[in-house]
């Protein structure tokens, strides 16, 4: 259902909290899953209490870090690249479901800067880096209360 979230006040598609029935999409569910220390157990990699982004065949919790370092190591996972025949990790998928590495996906990313005008990564916005980041804060200091 097709409504406005109550966190991001977006709208999108929202379902009900069935606890405190507020509605909420499913990328604030997310952060607010992610940010829920209630959640976070300790990884039996790395022995660090964060996030579980997984969990092995025994059920034990994996962090974010173990689990893309794990991925990442896993040669039956990794797949040929669309873009350069290289058998890698996948970072994408095209419209066809065809793989793409993170090297070509990066490459893909390169354009001018709305900002800066110099030829770089873009990260979002179609701002490079330096400048998203400039944005945010800007955007932050302006939200923040008085």
């Amino acid at each position: 259902m097709e409504n406005s979230c109550d966190v991001c006040e977006q709208r999108k598609v929202v379902r009900r909290n069935q606890k405190t029935g507020t509605a909420i999409c499913q990328n604030c569910y997310g952060i607010a899953r992610y940010k829920d220390t209630s959640l976070h157990e300790k990884c039996f990699e790395c022995g660090e209490v964060k996030h579980v982004a997984g969990r092995d065949e025994g059920g034990l919790a994996i962090c974010p870090n173990c689990y893309q370092r794990a991925r990442y190591k896993d040669t039956s996972l990794h797949e040929k690249c669309l873009k350069c025949d290289e058998v890698k990790p996948v970072a994408r998928r095209s419209e066809t479901g065809r793989a793409i590495c993170n090297t070509c996906q990066q490459r893909s990313r390169i354009g001018s800067c709305k900002e800066c005008l110099q030829t770089k990564v873009i990260q979002a916005l179609g701002l490079c880096y330096a400048c998203y980041q400039r944005k945010r804060r800007a955007d932050t200091i302006q939200s923040s209360p008085a």
